[in-house]
C-alpha cells in the first residue's frame, strides 16, 4: 500500500486494492439513524434463507452518493457482505 499524495485534506490516507470476491451487496436509502438495521436484514433474514454463507471477510459500507448536500432521507448507501466462494 502506499500513501496517496493526491487525495486533499488533513488526515493520512492509505491507497490500496480490495481483491475481487462474490458479495451481496443491497442499497439503502435514508440516514444511518439506525446503522444496525440493514446488518440485522443481511444476518437476520436475507443471509439464513439465500442459501449462501459469509466469507471471512469484514463487511464494509460505500456511500453512493454525496451525502454533504442532502438531507439524510436522500443518501444512498451499500453494505457489502462478502460471501463464499
Amino acid at each position: 500500500m502506499a500513501a496517496g499524495p493526491e487525495v486533499a485534506g488533513g488526515c493520512a490516507v492509505t491507497v490500496g486494492r480490495i481483491p475481487a470476491w462474490r458479495a451481496a451487496v443491497p442499497v439503502f436509502k435514508g440516514s444511518h439513524a439506525e446503522p444496525e438495521r440493514p446488518y440485522r436484514w443481511l444476518h437476520g433474514a436475507w443471509l439464513p434463507r439465500s442459501g449462501e454463507e459469509p466469507a471471512d471477510r469484514p463487511c464494509f459500507e460505500a456511500y453512493l452518493n454525496d451525502p454533504r448536500g442532502l438531507p439524510p432521507a436522500g443518501w444512498l448507501w451499500a453494505v457489502h457482505l462478502p460471501l463464499r466462494g
